[in-house]
């Protein structure tokens, strides 16, 4: 009876030592985004959160997301129904890129929370800061694609370092390259041949240290 109430009582202790385990927050990278669409004179702004976290419970055990900003009142909640995954250099990035305001407006400067929760409720919290933008940009400030066919492309900017994405047409992205002004030969690209034939669209993106903000252009259709 002794060993039955041990073995129970072992069993309940190991369970639930690695069923509580809080998420541990890495590192989080955030920014402001202005979008402009081909075509468009309107521009957008769009807050970019991405979160590194791990929980030793599992990847599967993050449910959910918060970015809180108390002082405005404001918030956003992502699960895994709507947040994006994606790696770069063997870091897993989990969060969005597309965190607008109810009204359109720009987002607020100030300090935002960032929450990261398990299942079991357990929570981590960090902090962001979001800079004031004094000068937005206009239609005229941002990258410009021109396409000479479907293998060449023009890219006009006025960044020397810019990055090019493409993505095939259920929206995946397919290979994302650093790209400076001038035409750019897809199939010379890295994995060229294979992105030239499954692309659907494309868009153009630099960071501006005059504005505090990244600049992206698209989505260009494949011609």
């Amino acid at each position: 009876m002794k060993k039955t109430v041990f073995a129970i009582f072992f069993a309940t202790a190991v369970f639930l030592s690695c069923g509580n385990t809080p998420p541990e927050l890495k590192q989080i990278y955030s920014e402001i985004n202005f979008l402009n669409i081909p075509g468009s004179e309107n521009v957008r702004s769009e807050m970019l959160v991405l979160v590194n976290a791990d929980d030793e419970d599992g990847d599967d055990d993050i449910t959910g997301i918060h970015i809180i900003n108390d002082s405005e009142q404001m918030s956003w909640d992502l699960d895994s129904s709507i947040w994006k995954t994606r790696d770069s250099r063997g870091m897993k990035w989990t969060g969005s890129q597309r965190l607008t305001t109810v009204d359109g407006s720009m987002p607020k400067a100030g300090e935002y929370r960032v929450l990261v929760v398990d299942r079991a409720g357990e929570r981590v919290e960090e902090s962001v800061f979001f800079p004031l933008i004094k000068n937005p940009p206009s239609p005229a400030d941002f990258a410009e694609l021109i396409f000479q066919d479907e293998q060449a492309i023009e890219l006009k900017s006025p960044q020397e370092r810019n990055i090019i994405s493409f993505y095939d047409s259920e929206g995946k992205l397919l290979g994302a390259y650093a790209a400076t002004p001038g035409l750019i030969r897809i199939n010379k690209l890295r994995d060229g041949s294979a992105v030239a034939e499954k692309y659907s669209t494309v868009k153009v993106s630099y960071y501006s240290n005059l504005i505090g903000a990244g600049l992206i252009s698209g989505f260009y259709e494949k011609p």
